[in-house]
């Protein structure tokens, strides 16, 4: 454990501390972008904790690293595969929505993404893309259906308080809530 002191960044402390930076983020989810502040107190992994866990990718994907001002979606449209295909292939990214430069990614062939599962809505329903800034619940609201119903004929997500830009999800028919 580290108390943050005045003048402190998170890259000073990462090199205070002789660990990559992306680790140190990785072991302090609760830090907002870079913003510490004196008095916080973070976790500070052992080295050991920190050594990077070689990426593995089918034949034809490729090692990809994460430069400034990308997202998950982004490589995914630039590549043309599906986003949730991406996530897949990288089970070492613990949350697709905070990725930092210098991470390696794999980037599955196109090949590799065939047989995604979509989600299966009942009749009267139909297929939504996700996109950026959407949640569950405005989802839900938008089309007049409770959320526990949304949540219910998706069970292919994971965790309903994370959906990402590109994912397919069903919206049923106010019938089947």
């Amino acid at each position: 454990m580290y108390t943050v002191q005045p003048g402190d960044s998170l890259f000073s402390i990462a090199n205070r501390f002789n660990i990559p930076l992306d680790c140190l983020r990785r072991f302090n989810p609760q830090v907002v972008g870079d913003q510490i502040f004196p008095g916080q107190v973070l976790c500070i992994p052992p080295a050991s904790a920190c050594a990077p866990t070689p990426v593995q990718c089918p034949p034809g994907g490729i090692l990809y690293t994460v430069r400034a001002g990308d997202t998950m979606f982004n490589i995914a449209n630039r590549f043309g595969i599906p986003l949730d295909c991406l996530i897949r292939f990288n089970p070492q990214i613990p949350n697709p929505n905070l990725i930092f430069p210098g991470q390696v990614l794999c980037v599955p062939p196109a090949s590799a993404c065939v047989g995604v599962p979509q989600p299966q809505c009942p009749p009267g329903g139909f297929l939504y893309t996700v996109r950026a800034g959407d949640t569950m619940f405005n989802i839900a609201n938008r089309f007049g259906i409770p959320l526990n119903c949304l949540i219910r004929f998706n069970p292919q997500i994971p965790n309903p308080n994370q959906i990402n830009p590109g994912q397919v999800i069903c919206v049923p028919p106010r019938t089947a809530c």
